[in-house]
């Protein structure tokens, strides 16, 4: 196989001998149209063959697309007569002699650090509670507000969104626009996922594809729910998108319990504590662990100012593994600290 800088050297070399043979005839040009035409095809052969050499030299990624990069170089040769080709040889002749220096990298790529919020490490709820304390106190310095701000970043949306939205009635302009420039931005990353869906979900027929796409959609704008990143009306309007895709997925997986239990958790956040109450139920009944649901469950209890059903779901939740936070709750409804045995929790909850 013929070695590149071979094929370059000859390419460079039929370059110039043709250039030359095109100069000629143009010099001996005297008026004569068969000259003139000889001259133009020998100068378009020289350029051709200069336009591919150079072609074939360039870094890989100035090569595409490959004709117009071609038509650009050969552009540059033929209608600059002479010095056009003469400079594009000089070009290639002290790129090849020059010495080939290090390229420089000040910059490289580095994983993004994962923010992770855990109720049972005391630590980071006081790292999360100065954090935003810092950030809603005027007399902090704007610039440690501004740096503080930048850390919320890597924080979960539903840990930050409320905090963000605070931030909306800033005093302070940068403060303000940059809170509202990071809602903004996930609240649209979500909504353009969620109008992709929809314009597949319209395409598709195969009955699996859909369920998988009713299924994003019900998780999609539950997520602007529940990272409260949606108000007033259009709040409602996503919950009531919630139930109606979840309702479709339903029609043909109505055995999942995830979908039972997000139609539930968005009908007990649209105020239908009844209907929530009862799907929920349907949500144990397909196989969802009785205890995912005792808090909601109490909470609809206390909504509907049945405190005898509080005072049982709390029991049941005082007998499974709970957290810290919800302790104090525990004791004042039925008087006892959480710490039974989760076995004797999940019987009593599925005889509810």
């Amino acid at each position: 196989m013929p070695n590149p800088s071979m094929i370059t050297s000859i390419a460079g070399l039929v370059t110039a001998l043709l250039e030359t043979a095109a100069a000629w005839y143009l010099i001996e040009f005297k008026g004569s149209p068969q000259n003139l035409s000889v001259y133009f095809v020998t100068h378009a052969a020289a350029s051709t063959v200069l336009a591919w050499m150079l072609q074939r030299i360039l870094p890989e990624r100035y090569r595409a697309p490959e004709w117009p990069v071609f038509g650009l170089l050969f552009s540059f040769a033929f209608f600059i007569p002479l010095l056009g080709i003469a400079g594009m040889l000089a070009a290639v002749v002290i790129t090849a002699l020059r010495p080939k220096g290090m390229t420089d990298r000040p910059f490289e790529e580095v994983v993004k650090p994962e923010y992770v919020l855990s109720l049972r490490e005391p630590g980071a709820q006081l790292r999360i509670t100065s954090l935003k304390s810092m950030l809603l106190d005027p007399n902090v310095p704007a610039e440690l507000r501004l740096r503080s701000l930048n850390a919320l970043q890597n924080m979960p949306t539903r840990a930050a969104a409320p905090t963000l939205r605070r931030l909306l009635g800033d005093p302070l302009d940068e403060l303000r626009l940059i809170a509202y420039g990071m809602l903004d931005q996930k609240e649209k990353r979500i909504n353009n996922e969620i109008q992709a869906e929809r314009k597949t979900l319209e395409e598709t027929s195969d009955r699996a594809a859909r369920l998988n796409l009713l299924r994003h959609l019900v998780e999609l704008n539950w997520e602007l729910i529940y990272s409260d990143l949606v108000q007033g009306d259009v709040r409602a309007f996503h919950l009531e998108q919630v139930q109606l895709y979840a309702g479709l997925a339903l029609m043909l997986a109505e055995g999942d319990p995830g979908l039972w239990f997000l139609k539930a958790r968005a009908l007990q956040a649209a105020g239908r504590f009844s209907e929530a109450g009862e799907t929920y139920t349907r949500a144990i009944t397909a196989g969802l662990p009785p205890n995912r649901a005792l808090s909601y469950l109490t909470e609809i209890a206390f909504e509907q100012r049945d405190f005898e059903a509080v005072r049982r779901y709390a029991d049941l939740i005082r007998r499974s593994q709970t957290v810290p936070l919800m302790a104090p709750l525990i004791r004042f409804w039925t008087g006892a600290s959480p710490g039974a045995s989760a076995q004797a929790t999940t019987a009593r909850a599925e005889a509810l």
